[in-house]
């Protein structure tokens, strides 16, 4: 008589699998994917120095939950990203941009509206990272 082997399914391979796509997940994903900021800077409109939370995600920075700046480049040293409000034609194409410079906690934060100087301003702050 011939005895023959059998995989067990219900244990190893399972969760070598598993194991697997967790590890190619963990390489894909940026460690810092999920920072939040506090920066303090004096305001856009104001000479009032307002404090505002920088949520970095995995492809976007969303500004006190209700600006979403697309991430240009996010690494150790920076976080630096930018929108664009261009849609209807009846309101003014704002751009804007921000950078936070990690180790020192240096920020930047530019508006610009085309036809607008006066609107135009860019003000520098300084972030800490929320626990």
């Amino acid at each position: 008589m011939v005895q023959r082997e059998t995989l067990d399914m219900s244990g190893a391979l399972p969760m070598k699998l598993l194991a697997a796509h967790l590890a190619l997940f963990a390489a894909i994903v940026p460690a810092n994917a999920a920072e939040t900021w506090i920066c303090t800077f004096p305001g856009l409109i104001s000479t009032m120095t307002v404090k505002e939370r920088f949520e970095v995600r995995a492809a976007d920075v969303l500004r006190e939950g209700q600006v979403v700046y697309r991430i240009v480049e996010n690494n150790e040293r920076s976080v630096t990203a930018t929108y664009s409000r261009a849609q209807a034609a009846d309101t003014a194409i704002t751009v804007g941009t921000l950078a936070i410079d990690k180790p020192t906690g240096n920020f930047v934060l530019g508006v610009m509206v085309p036809g607008a100087p006066l609107m135009n301003k860019i003000v520098a702050g300084k972030c800490q990272k929320a626990q």
